[in-house]
């Protein structure tokens, strides 16, 4: 069995170190001596513990702050920039859904005035001036910003150098963060093999001495976030402080967290409805620009259908007719939302 002890202690309850890491052997009266003296310790173990628990507790809740600051950051972000967003998909969406009404009425019109063509003169006349007026808004220079907001809201992040440069003036330092992360773990000292005291004692004691000697090592393992603080030459009351000082600061960082979390769930609330409508605009103008190329193409199809000399006025007027419906098809086929 291994024990953290000064010789300084074990010279006091009446034994030595044996060298080499030979065990020294403690007959009942030593072992009773060395129970006695850990026993005696469990007031200042008992404040230990406490202040073991506390920097547990202010480790836990900076790691939960700074996630939370992460998650607020991003949500901040997202309200912030959604306005401008918001704007340029309506402006933009709007467009599309006057162009694709205008574009109804006119195959509506052309639709009807086949009904009154009785030659394919007037069939290629009226298809070819049908095909030369029917136009498309711009749209190219759209794609730019288009690209981001996709990026932005239905991809990955973008612009991540932009994105972390804007996180470090909210975030701490990574320094910091890393140092959160590993919290309690930096307040537990390394001992080596030569700082512990080999003993062997009766088997009698040795489930009583092993549960003692387990909680008392741990304890005396905890050492205060600035190493350069002894908390063996910290007395009762020192330690009591140090333990008030500690639940300041978990206060502190749980106050924070905490007004952070009401802001989080305000903001996400929210921002779910405004990328849902986000998204849903987003989608409808990507479909609408993808729909122009199926009727571009039917566009072509009926100029070849009417310049076609191999084929009767019939067939043609046929055809026509039933790319003319087509076109109307895509025209009104609305593009899914909010998926």
């Amino acid at each position: 069995m291994r024990v953290i002890l000064t010789n300084t202690n074990a010279r006091t309850l009446g034994f030595e170190r044996n060298p080499d890491f030979i065990p020294t052997v403690l007959n009942s009266v030593l072992t009773e001596a060395l129970i006695l003296f850990l026993q005696d310790e469990s007031k200042r173990l008992s404040l230990l513990t406490k202040y073991a628990k506390e920097l547990a507790t202010t480790d836990l809740r900076t790691r939960q702050l700074h996630e939370t600051k992460e998650v607020v950051f991003s949500l901040r972000e997202t309200d912030s920039t959604s306005d401008d967003a918001l704007d340029f998909l309506q402006e933009k969406l709007t467009l599309l859904q006057t162009e694709r009404e205008n574009h109804d009425k006119c195959i509506l019109v052309r639709i009807e005035a086949l009904e009154q063509i009785q030659s394919q003169e007037t069939l290629l006349e009226v298809i070819s001036s049908f095909v030369s007026v029917f136009s498309f808004i711009e749209t190219n220079h759209w794609e730019a910003d288009l690209d981001y907001f996709r990026t932005r809201f239905l991809l990955q992040r973008a612009q991540e150098e932009e994105d972390q440069r804007l996180k470090d003036e909210f975030l701490p330092e990574e320094t910091a963060v890393q140092q959160s992360k590993e919290g309690s773990s930096q307040n537990v000292q390394q001992v080596t093999k030569t700082e512990y005291f080999f003993i062997a004692i009766h088997k009698k004691y040795y489930l009583k001495l092993k549960h003692l000697t387990q909680e008392y090592n741990q304890i005396k393992l905890l050492q205060h976030p600035d190493s350069s603080v002894s908390l063996e030459e910290k007395s009762d009351d020192e330690l009591e402080e140090l333990i008030a000082q500690q639940e300041k600061i978990s206060f502190v960082v749980g106050k924070e967290m905490y007004t952070l979390k009401r802001e989080q769930g305000i903001l996400t609330l929210k921002t779910f409805e405004l990328v849902q409508t986000l998204k849903s605009r987003l989608l409808n103008i990507t479909g609408s620009i993808a729909s122009r190329r199926f009727m571009k193409a039917a566009l072509d199809d009926l100029l070849v259908i009417v310049n076609d000399s191999g084929t009767t006025f019939e067939t043609k007027m046929e055809k026509t007719t039933r790319d003319l419906k087509r076109l109307l098809r895509i025209v009104r086929k609305e593009p899914s939302e909010g998926k």
